[in-house]
């Protein structure tokens, strides 16, 4: 009888540590938001999650690369469209100053702002991302255009030098326009040239100079457009891969995280149970003690 009871205490107490097990399991998961506490806890559900870990660490990484692309391609495309607006404007001022009616002093008042919008394209030329030259090829660190201010004469880079990032893994795509395209030698030659006719008051040649100020608008709008194309391709590619990542993060959460409106749940549960369990030991034991005594 004795043995037996010995038993049956023996396995309420089994019971009681169990349940106690499962209430401290369910508190810590809360607490720390992991269901996953040791690698015995779901072996194949920790391998799942390390591979989608690995998964998310390349999508990371390639949204980071598509971030870095676009800000170089967007200081590009806004400088391009600055480029265009100043040939269009130069050529509005040369069809002003062809008409023939104009004075020679105006024509003077025309060829400063010729020079000023010469100025301002070497400028845009010479527009930088982050310390680096967006136009200067693979020479990213130097200068790609050299205005004269005695002359007038814009000295150039002649790298051709494109340069591709890889926005996901295996694809990548060119980001930059290079200097050498011949879009700015014309535009900064027809500009001085427009200069030079409006200072000597020489309006005649003028046609000509704005069929080179229509030939460089049209190359770099040209170029802005396949700009445009490519930004629309890694927008396309980094949208896909947000999404990606969205779903890969969901299926890590449901390997790893806790569901804490579930666990509250069966914490609840778990507690009532060990409740119940150290009421029926309770009672084992007190009923045993007094069966031996009496």
């Amino acid at each position: 009888m004795r043995i037996s009871e010995q038993m049956r205490i023996s396995a309420g107490i089994s019971a009681m540590e169990n349940s106690k097990q499962a209430v401290d399991t369910l508190e810590t998961e809360i607490s720390t938001s992991d269901q996953i506490l040791q690698p015995s806890d779901n072996p194949e559900g920790l391998e799942q999650a390390m591979r989608i870990q690995t998964y998310l660490s390349a999508v990371n990484n390639s949204l980071q690369d598509i971030n870095s692309t676009q800000n170089w391609m967007d200081t590009s495309y806004s400088a391009l469209n600055d480029f265009v607006n100043v040939m269009s404007s130069m050529r509005v001022l040369g069809l002003q100053a062809a008409n023939g009616t104009l004075s020679s002093t105006d024509l003077q008042g025309l060829a400063s702002q010729v020079q000023e919008a010469l100025t301002e394209a070497v400028s845009i030329g010479n527009t930088q991302q982050e310390g680096e030259y967006v136009f200067g090829g693979f020479q990213v660190t130097q200068q790609p255009f050299t205005l004269s201010t005695a002359t007038l004469d814009v000295t150039g880079t002649n790298d051709t030098g494109q340069m591709m990032n890889e926005i996901e893994p295996g694809v990548t795509i060119q980001i930059n326009v290079p200097g050498s395209a011949s879009f700015f030698s014309t535009g900064f030659t027809a500009l001085k040239q427009l200069y030079t006719e409006l200072q000597n008051g020489d309006t005649g040649d003028i046609d000509a100079t704005l069929s080179s100020l229509d030939q460089s608008w049209e190359q770099a709008s040209n170029a802005s457009a396949v700009l445009s194309s490519r930004m629309q391709e890694v927008d396309t590619t980094q949208s896909r891969l947000e999404d990606f990542q969205t779903n890969l993060q969901e299926q890590y959460s449901s390997i790893v995280n806790v569901d804490q409106a579930t666990a509250a749940v069966e914490l609840s549960s778990a507690q009532e149970g060990y409740e119940a369990t150290l009421t029926t030991l309770s009672k084992n034991t007190f009923q045993s003690l007094f069966d031996y005594l009496t």
